[in-house]
């Protein structure tokens, strides 16, 4: 019996493709799964401790045919929002050079992950950027999709 497509192992591997990046090196960032235990503790820790985090979102699924014959694979456009935070107080001590401010993450995420496939994925495609408003954070957005047929199972 076949098992249904597991997206936290498709979160878990974005999540091994940001943390592998060097820009990102050692503690200068926490890389946080949208589906991990206790959500609002790891955010609320990265920011208050290490002062920048990326939230991976759990993805939005889109059929993307108008017919749904019960032998016709499912295919699907999945959507995956990211939340690149950042305490700035907390941050932005020391030089400029030893920290990476909200802004240079988000492109980092975007230069990392546009056009690369995950292992049975079509290529993740960035397409579009949205910085959010908060008065006591900097907070962007970001949005990139990918492509899978699923079977039935």
């Amino acid at each position: 019996m076949s098992a249904p497509i597991d997206l936290s192992a498709l979160q878990a591997a974005i999540n091994t493709r940001l943390t592998t990046l060097d820009y990102f090196g050692g503690d200068k960032i926490v890389i946080i799964n949208e589906d991990e235990k206790d959500i609002d503790a790891r955010i609320n820790t990265a920011l208050g401790q290490i002062g920048l985090m990326v939230l991976i979102g759990t993805p939005k699924i889109q059929n993307q045919e108008t017919e749904a014959p019960e032998s016709k694979p499912f295919n699907g456009k999945f959507t995956i929002e990211f939340a690149i935070g950042e305490n700035p107080p907390i941050n932005r001590t020391g030089e400029p050079t030893e920290y990476i401010t909200c802004l240079n993450a988000m492109m980092a995420v975007l230069q990392r992950l546009h056009g690369w496939a995950p292992s049975g994925w079509k290529k993740l495609a960035v397409s579009e950027t949205n910085p959010q408003r908060d008065t006591k954070r900097q907070v962007n957005a970001l949005v990139a999709t990918t492509e899978r047929v699923l079977p039935p199972i």
